[in-house]
């Protein structure tokens, strides 16, 4: 899995972890040089003569006090201080940089993992649940810091223990070696006995974190349902039975970590208090001192390895425990995904003359049949087009293939002679998207300001007010600013929660005006305003720039009568009907 990662991350990103991995080794030196000049410190207080534990007194030869009789002690005991602040200064240095590099790491992803999701065709999107993507988005993300975080600790950890490892084998190879057997062999008795069950509650943690989010989407989204039906206590225990589950899994996690944690400290105090009582015991009155020089490297080396190993054990069963997470975030960084060509977003098209729908299919992946089957259409710039049809007739599907949004399963949609769906060269597809404007049944709105919400994507101070007034004039929604203190600046609530079905679609359709669209999609967009309303934002409509091709979709043939041809779309295939069998 680090591997996963690694490939997913920048050059920049890449060049950091391997700088971070040198400070490192830099680190390890630190504490390898901080353990060795305990040696000659503890052999000077101690005043043994051992050769061996005396081997660096030629180095401290300096002149740095005055009284000949305490120069060597002061000079050692001051590098031994200058070498343990140097080693404080590169593990706080280490640390900041490893947090620093892994929340980098978990931005990243992130990031990529939102950008993935926004290229993404709108096939692909209609194959994914709202929840799944919060939550990979929304909470992964810190799972992916931590899991970064813990491989860079691991990392560190290895680096720590081999420095220490080799100084202690320098010193007493046979010491280091039982008591290396006994804490690695305690250390592995525990991850086999715990393993298991760590992976098994890093895929529960996963679900119920999912789980958490969807069901609170589901609250959000039908509140009016659920209080009119008394349900909020049902609700309410689902949730708190999901949070409740999903911390006492998490507290199971922790408590397996310190547990290893306890065991090994236990066994390592018990080997070393053994190994010391066996040494003093057997050395004579000559030789305490060499016992006390080497119990007292053998305890500070013990002191710096038992964390380090804590730090390596810590790491990796929390690599385990947010495996599954972190798995549901690459994955959806390594699912297929159209990549969308920044460099002609903004680019639409200043006019065309056709689009023509060639024997074109239709099937959803999932269904046997065609929901729409050898469409032959031709569609004139300037046309006002009424599409009616029943619930369920192909009218969406229809749009959604105009639109360039779904692929054909057979024939083409041909714009001024060009293929729109040609995979080499994509240009002319996002170029004729940004070219229209569609107007849903359902608007949705953010939680901001009317303006923002017309001027969708833009902040307030990027917007055109005079197209902005335009089209607020267009889409009758005069009333609705004059009626607020705010003005354009009223904020709608979160989904338009403040304001009216009709208010709704007539900001919906303001904002399809303001983009100043080539082609203007109307599906079902009057349908909840009032027929005052509705006949008067039809005739502003109808007043636009006759160069602007109209698809009005419409259950009441009233709205379509400004229209120059009508199709019904019927058993999968369309039909034009005469606008005198509708008397308009």
């Amino acid at each position: 899995m680090p591997l996963r990662i690694w490939f997913k991350l920048s050059n920049k990103l890449k060049k950091q972890f391997l700088l971070l991995v040198l400070l490192n080794i830099i680190t390890a030196l630190t504490e390898f040089l901080s353990l060795a000049s305990l040696i000659p410190f503890l052999s000077i207080i101690t005043n043994n003569k051992n050769e061996k534990f005396l081997i660096f007194s030629d180095y401290f030869d300096f002149n740095l006090f005055p009284n000949s009789t305490n120069k060597f002690i002061l000079t050692v005991t001051c590098f031994f201080i200058f070498i343990i602040i140097i080693s404080l200064i590169v593990r706080i240095l280490n640390l900041y940089f490893n947090n620093k590099v892994s929340s980098r790491i978990g931005s990243e992803l992130g990031i990529k993992c939102y950008e993935n999701y926004l290229n993404k065709s709108f096939s692909e999107h209609q194959d994914y649940n709202s929840s799944e993507i919060v939550t990979v988005i929304g909470s992964y993300i810190d799972y992916a810091i931590i899991v970064s975080n813990n491989i860079l600790n691991f990392i560190t950890s290895i680096f720590l223990i081999s420095s220490i490892l080799i100084l202690l084998f320098l010193v007493n190879k046979y010491i280091t070696f039982l008591i290396l057997f006994i804490v690695a062999s305690t250390y592995i008795a525990v991850v086999f006995a715990s393993r298991k069950r760590v992976r098994i509650n890093s895929k529960s943690i996963a679900e119920l974190a999912n789980k958490q989010i969807k069901t609170v989407q589901e609250t959000t989204f039908s509140i009016r349902e659920i209080i009119l039906s008394n349900y909020q206590l049902n609700y309410l225990n689902i949730v708190k039975k999901l949070i409740r589950d999903q911390k006492d899994i998490l507290a199971e996690n922790r408590s397996l970590n310190n547990f290893s944690k306890f065991i090994v400290e236990a066994t390592a105090l018990i080997s070393l208090s053994t190994i010391s009582c066996y040494l003093v015991i057997n050395s004579s009155s000559n030789d305490s001192g060499n016992a006390i020089v080497l119990i007292g490297v053998i305890v500070l080396g013990l002191q710096r390895l038992l964390p380090s190993t804590q730090l390596f054990m810590n790491s990796y069963i929390s690599i385990l425990g947010n495996y599954e997470t972190l798995n549901k975030l690459l994955n959806l960084l390594e699912k297929s995904t159209q990549k969308f060509k920044y460099e002609i977003k903004n680019n639409s098209l200043k006019s065309f003359q056709q689009i023509k729908f060639n024997s074109v299919f239709f099937k959803y992946s999932n269904s046997r049949n065609n929901v729409l089957k050898n469409i032959n259409l031709t569609i004139n710039s300037g046309e006002r087009i009424g599409i009616v049809g029943k619930t369920g007739s192909g009218k969406s599907t229809f749009i959604n293939l105009l639109t360039g949004l779904i692929v054909p399963t057979e024939g083409r949609i041909i714009l001024d002679g060009k293929d729109l769906n040609n995979s080499k060269n994509t240009s002319e597809l996002y170029s004729w998207r940004n070219s229209i404007s569609l107007v849903p049944q359902e608007i949705f709105l953010a939680d901001f300001s009317i303006a923002e919400n017309i001027a969708f994507g833009l902040n307030f101070s990027s917007i055109n007010q005079k197209l902005l007034k335009d089209c607020i004039k267009s889409s009758m929604l005069d009333d609705v600013i004059s009626s607020s203190v705010d003005g354009v600046k009223r904020l709608v609530g979160e989904k338009g929660i403040r304001l009216s079905g009709g208010q709704k679609q007539r900001i919906g359709i303001a904002r399809a005006l303001y983009k100043k669209p080539l082609v203007l999609i109307l599906d079902e967009a009057t349908n909840a305003l009032d027929p005052f309303t509705e006949e008067k934002i039809i005739s502003e409509i109808e007043k636009l720039d006759k160069k602007i091709t109209m698809i009005i979709i419409s259950h009441k043939y009233s709205t379509l009568k400004y229209c120059d041809r009508i199709i019904e779309i019927t058993n999968s295939s369309i039909k034009e009907i005469d606008k005198k069998i509708l008397n308009l």
